[in-house]
């Protein structure tokens, strides 16, 4: 890319920037890292402050999670004493639209416009493509989509739809549109990634399969215009979009620039709700130890829009001129061999940040307590956990965390989990696993809700204390929100011992650094705030300042 070609695309990311109300944060050229884009503070940025705010272009949620809202990721609330109602698409079967979204139009825009067909045709030819059963319903079908085709195949048609058929002046099938303008220059400045596959064979397949989904999908659409399905728009332009070119450049986008869409309220290991594009949060490089933290926030309607908005806070102090970075992948405790692989195998690129650097002290000094040995099995440890995570949610959701409510199966279940966990902690053990490794700190986790669950409240707390003291050693490389989830639950345990001043410190904790990451207009945080019990604002100002 030349440098016009780069000014231009900073001139027209700084406008959408502008545009979406930021004055602390501009785009510039990342001289350091190769004359690529990036984002850098306008001025001094402090711990907690709001930096950015943007709305989703599209959203892909995961099967499991398609009775949410499509378009804002809303759940049904409560809503004057009565259940907002969900609408679910009997034709797609893939969208959902919250009783909002329904105000402001969107339902009728997703049956009008040509979206509904559109995504009914994808389920088909996914099917198709990808030799599903034939014995599934169309509904199974749909549950079948993976969610960053949904993701690509929705914007590749919102662009379509917006661009070339309005400007087309196709008035009778043109309405006002219920969501936010979308910058599409912007959209075509995102970072494409150029190869999808890990090996060549795999790069195969998707060339393959893509092909073929494009190929069936455009025969399908023209089939439904033969048949003049109301539905459908008046003119055959499916393949002025819907070609394995434009799908390869959006997935490209998708893959290399889509944000994970998270819940951060539900219970670790659940979050992760699907994949959504935020053009204005799309520039920012990484660090595995980020001075800004990403969030979504599911109950905002303050733009009066059907859409999804994420937002990015400060959660280290940063100086003016300074490169603002998020993380790409978790931040939950890997050394930096770990970490740089998983970077390379999913974004292609070799991590030089200062955590990975080593070259101040704080960063030696965290990987000292992170860094494996030579020989480990770390993945066999991992896979262990994952499986007793998964079991231990299912108990906590029959009983609701209350161990009288276990019958003899569940609590023959849960000794099981119990067991896993020793046998687990043995392992790190004999491998000589450092203390705040990933695998060490999960295992303090894991053992402190089974035995909570178990109703041993004192050896849970035991088990919070050593997770609360392992994270210390590493907060700069550990997400200050999954933390402050485990100090939630440190604190819930510390109350059914009788500690409440312990309690509320520890609850004082866990608001800082939930402010900081979040906002204190989160959800999230205010639930929190309900468990202080008419002492929340005492307790915080006590952290207000720390730097934690």
């Amino acid at each position: 890319m030349d440098s016009q070609e780069t000014n231009k695309k900073i001139q027209c990311i700084n406008r959408s920037l502008t545009k979406a109300s930021s004055k602390k944060v501009q785009a510039d050229i990342d001289s350091k890292n190769g004359g690529g884009i990036h984002v850098i503070a306008k001025e001094n940025l402090c711990r907690g402050d709001h930096i950015l705010s943007c709305n989703a272009v599209s959203i892909g949620l995961d099967p499991e999670y398609r009775h949410l809202c499509a378009y804002c990721v809303r759940r049904c609330t409560e809503d004057n004493n009565k259940l907002s109602k969900t609408y679910r698409c009997c034709k797609c079967h893939i969208i959902s639209i919250c009783s909002f979204c329904q105000t402001q139009g969107v339902k009728r825009w997703h049956e009008e416009s040509g979206e509904c067909l559109v995504l009914a045709c994808l389920v088909r030819a996914n099917f198709q493509v990808f030799e599903g059963d034939q014995d599934l319903t169309f509904l199974e079908k749909a549950k079948e989509v993976d969610s960053s085709i949904l993701l690509t195949v929705r914007i590749l048609f919102r662009r379509w739809s917006e661009l070339i058929l309005h400007d087309n002046n196709q008035q009778e099938k043109k309405m006002a549109s219920p969501f936010p303008n979308v910058e599409w220059e912007v959209l075509d400045a995102l970072y494409t990634c150029s190869s999808i596959g890990a090996t060549s064979d795999e790069k195969l397949y998707y060339d393959h399969a893509i092909n073929a989904l494009c190929d069936v999908m455009i025969s399908l659409l023209l089939e439904n215009d033969n048949n003049d399905n109301d539905c459908a728009p008046s003119q055959n332009k499916w393949k002025s979009w819907m070609n394995k070119e434009e799908f390869d450049s959006i997935m490209g986008k998708v893959i290399g620039c889509g944000h994970a869409v998270t819940d951060v309220s539900a219970s670790l290991g659940c979050q992760c709700l699907g994949r959504a594009l935020f053009l204005e949060h799309s520039f920012y490089n990484h660090a595995c130890s980020p001075n800004a933290y990403f969030s979504c926030h599911f109950d905002n309607q303050e733009s009066g829009y059907a859409a999804l908005t994420a937002r990015i806070h400060c959660i280290h102090d940063t100086s003016k001129g300074e490169s603002v970075t998020i993380s790409y992948i978790p931040t939950s405790g890997l050394d930096c061999t770990e970490r740089r692989k998983r970077l390379k195998d999913g974004y292609n690129f070799e991590c030089q940040c200062d955590a990975c650097e080593r070259k101040w002290a704080w960063a030696k000094k965290i990987e000292d307590h992170v860094a494996l040995p030579v020989g480990h099995e770390v993945d066999v440890l991992r896979n262990m956990q994952y499986e007793c995570n998964q079991e231990l949610l299912t108990l906590i959701d029959e009983c609701k965390y209350s161990p009288e409510h276990l019958n003899e199966r569940q609590r023959s279940d849960l000794q099981i989990c119990l067991s896993t966990i020793q046998m687990n902690k043995r392992g790190i053990h004999n491998q000589n696993i450092p203390g705040s490794h990933e695998v060490s700190i999960e295992s303090h986790r894991l053992n402190a809700a089974a035995l909570s669950l178990s109703g041993d409240a004192e050896s849970a707390v035991k088990e919070h204390e050593a997770f609360h003291k392992a994270v210390q050693n590493i907060l700069r490389i550990f997400d200050p929100v999954a933390y402050a989830t485990s100090l939630n639950e440190y604190a819930a345990a510390l109350e059914k011992v009788g500690d409440c001043s312990r309690r509320d410190e520890i609850i004082s904790l866990a608001l800082d650094n939930v402010s900081c990451a979040l906002g204190r207009d989160h959800i999230f945080r205010n639930s929190m705030m309900s468990t202080l019990k008419g002492r929340p604002e005492k307790v915080q100002k006590k952290r207000k300042h720390s730097n934690i």
